[in-house]
């Protein structure tokens, strides 16, 4: 008998090659046309990870060490940068495009993700793997909203990558006997966590389906032999308890700044402006994919569950439950949506549709019906959500959310706004109001990096979104020399309203005391397009409710004098009664001062540490105030160093309806020895406290820039 397993092996390693290639080919090429055929400037996370990882390319060019050290410290940060580590040499020949980007972004994150899914499936259906593994790697490729992750510049793809490579590395062994496996399972979902924080919810999904998919073999095994099954139960429970263990430690060590993060924030309460009513996500992730689509993957998995192998029906368990832990997670505890989130219910989506094929009929007949009207559907499904194309656009969710290119008709208007703001404001600092969809901070950073130009980049000031994250926009506003707003209605695509985002915009247009002392330019842009149209796939109108129109017009204010300390206090009562609730991260202290540079930092709840940096001489006094609530009785206590001997006025703020007035409390030397420094007893009836330091002595010319660091804390005294 002649071998034929030469032959067929190198046969089948050709073919393997060739249907690799066509998916690199495919996606690389859907992707590239999709990036061509957008017109628009992206806002927030849509141009993100993109700017963050432009930079860090720029920064690897120039200075490899340092940058791997921010890296490593961004970890501690909301973003981290790990993601933009395999990018880097996308932006380096691309010379730091979207196209560079986004084929970044789908050659080292989507494809592979393709490939795991496919490696998935051949646990999940023993017939035919190599047919299954490519035919479920197509698939993923052809299911919306994993692409559409890519396209709007996501890099949780990365993530979902790494999470399934632990579930094809579960479901190969399931009892975890390969000792092994439970570090690799371990790494794996730290990776996934540190690289894409949200992904904390995939692995809490992940161990709960674990310890669900063990509580059923017991409920099973315990009607034959119940001492086994509690044997069998107890082993399975020892293994995952360690394989969570094992992750703790690895998150407690290579994740320490997202532990410290866990930790030092309340995060259901900082993300509270990003969610919705559970009705409204149930419907969004159920219209992210359409409803046809759940339907079919629906009834793939339970022909799946009808017609597999025992090993095979355990695993598709694995993944019924994480489906049913990952639903649970998104749309009854964290209530929030996004494109990226719906990766998290990508795997059973894709796994159904793809038993479909395989279980869609007993015979052969029916199952080639099956398989050809089921490919015609991912096919018309993929192509009408990813393409401007306007057939069934309008389904009602039946097919997957539209994620067309983004075309704007506003793009020369706002180009001209960003060729305008060079020309004028060329290295100050710009406070744009970020309300509205058709206008932000991020809007404006992205088109000024795309827009050639051999100026140096507009120097754009961070401004508030949500009330459960940000904080008042007053210290920017005060910081700014430019300030640019809009007229006409606005909005984000909130639920509610976010006062913070809206306060600045209603201050100019009704003239508070700190919009006069800019002055407006006679100059305007006009917005002939409702933006939100480009996030028609993010948010349907037609359920979730949200109204969100583009505003009329652009205009430019230039600062034409500073804005007092007692001006900065009355506006922020004004901004506090406009908004009604502390926001998410404001601090008890507050920069007034608009020179110089100046950086607060919480210690503990009631010690801020201040680095103060003023470079000329005609720098005004440094300015803190102090908006949290006074004891009846307090002092403040602290520590200051300076190479330049300074001394510290300890000022009280009271705001009356009759006139206000900063009332002097004393003047503060701090000790030689140590620097501490303690203020006399006063009464905290007044609403606010003001520390101001000034220089004493005459710096030498060319001497460097003034610098000093203190310790404040306010200390509760007795009544005596």
């Amino acid at each position: 008998m002649t071998d034929r397993s030469g032959p067929t092996a190198t046969a089948f390693r050709r073919i393997d090659f060739l249907m690799l290639v066509l998916l690199i080919l495919t996606a690389g090429s859907f992707s590239s046309l999709y990036v061509a055929s957008e017109h628009a400037f992206y806002p927030y996370d849509w141009s993100h990870f993109e700017l963050m990882a432009a930079a860090k390319a720029r920064g690897f060019l120039d200075n490899p060490l340092r940058e791997s050290y921010r890296v490593w410290r961004s970890t501690f940060a909301e973003y981290n940068q790990l993601y933009a580590l395999p990018l880097l040499p996308f932006f380096w020949v691309s010379g730091g495009t979207r196209m560079g980007f986004i084929l970044g972004l789908v050659l080292v994150y989507l494809v592979p993700f393709c490939l795991v899914m496919g490696a998935v499936a051949t646990r999940l259906f023993s017939a035919s793997p190599r047919p299954t593994f490519w035919l479920t790697a197509w698939i993923t490729l052809l299911t919306p909203p994993v692409f559409a992750s890519a396209m709007r510049g996501y890099p949780d793809l990365g993530s979902a990558l790494l999470v399934g490579l632990a579930v094809y590395l579960f479901l190969g062994d399931t009892r975890l006997r390969v000792r092994g496996h439970i570090f690799q399972l371990a790494l794996l979902l730290a990776l996934a966590t540190l690289l894409r924080r949200s992904y904390v919810f995939a692995t809490a999904a992940f161990f709960g389906s674990m310890a669900g998919l063990h509580l059923w073999a017991f409920l099973n095994e315990s009607g034959h032999d119940i001492r086994r099954g509690w044997q069998t139960l107890s082993a399975a429970g020892i293994r995952i308890g360690a394989v969570v263990l094992v992750f703790l430690l690895l998150m407690a060590t290579l994740g320490v700044g997202f532990a410290y993060n866990l930790l030092a924030n309340d995060y259901g309460a900082l993300w509270e402006s990003w969610t919705i009513p559970r009705s409204h996500t149930l419907w969004y992730y159920a219209t992210e994919y359409g409803w046809l689509t759940w339907l079919l993957a629906t009834l793939g998995l339970t022909l799946a569950l009808a017609s597999a192998t025992p090993t095979c029906i355990h695993n598709v368990r694995f993944i019924l439950l994480s489906a049913v832990l990952s639903l649970f997670i998104w749309v009854v505890c964290l209530r929030t949506v996004g494109v990226h989130h719906s990766l998290h219910l990508a795997a059973p989506i894709v796994l159904g549709l793809s038993a479909l094929f395989w279980t869609g009929g007993a015979r052969r007949g029916v199952r080639a019906l099956v398989a050809t009207v089921s490919t015609g559907f991912l096919v018309v499904n993929f192509l009408v959500a990813v393409t401007p194309v306007e057939m069934l656009k309008g389904s009602r969710g039946l097919l997957a959310a539209d994620y067309s290119p983004l075309v704007r008709s506003s793009y020369k208007e706002l180009e001209r706004l960003v060729t305008y703001l060079r020309e004028k404001a060329a290295n100050q600092p710009i406070f744009v109001e970020s309300r509205s969809i058709g206008l932000n901070a991020n809007i404006i950073k992205y088109a000024d990096r795309v827009i050639p130009s051999a100026r140096s980049p507009l120097n754009i000031l961070n401004s508030p979104v949500t009330d459960s994250r940000d904080r008042y926009p007053l210290e920017p506003l005060l910081e700014a020399q430019w300030a640019v707003t809009t007229e006409g209605n606005g909005a984000l695509f909130f639920e509610q309203p976010q006062r913070v985002a809206e306060v600045i915009h209603v201050a100019f247009r009704d003239r508070w005391e700190i919009a006069r002392d800019f002055e407006r330019h006679p100059v305007c842009f006009r917005l002939t397009d409702d933006y939100l149209e480009v996030h028609r796939g993010q948010f349907r109108q037609d359920r979730l409710e949200l109204t969100a129109v583009a505003p009329r017009s652009i205009v430019v204010y230039e600062r034409v004098r500073p804005t007092s300390p007692l001006a900065a206090i009355r506006t922020l009562e004004a901004i506090r009664s406009y908004v009604r609730i502390k926001p998410g991260r404001q601090l008890d202290w507050m920069v007034l001062d608009q020179g110089g540079s100046t950086q607060i930092s919480r210690i503990d709840s009631n010690v801020y540490q201040f680095h103060f940096a003023h470079a000329s001489e005609a720098s005004p006094p440094a300015s803190l105030l102090y908006l949290g609530k006074l004891p009846r009785k307090a002092k403040v206590t602290g520590t200051f160093s300076s190479a330049t001997k300074m001394a510290i006025v300890l000022e009280a703020a009271s705001i009356e309806p009759n006139g206000q007035a900063l009332i002097p409390l004393a003047s503060l030397q701090p000790r030689p020895s140590d620097g501490y420094f303690e203020s006399p007893r006063f009464s905290g009836r007044n609403p606010y406290l003001v520390l101001r330091l000034r220089r004493l002595g005459i710096r030498s010319y060319g001497s460097p820039p003034d610098t000093a660091n203190m310790q404040v804390s306010i200390v509760e005294t007795s009544e005596n």
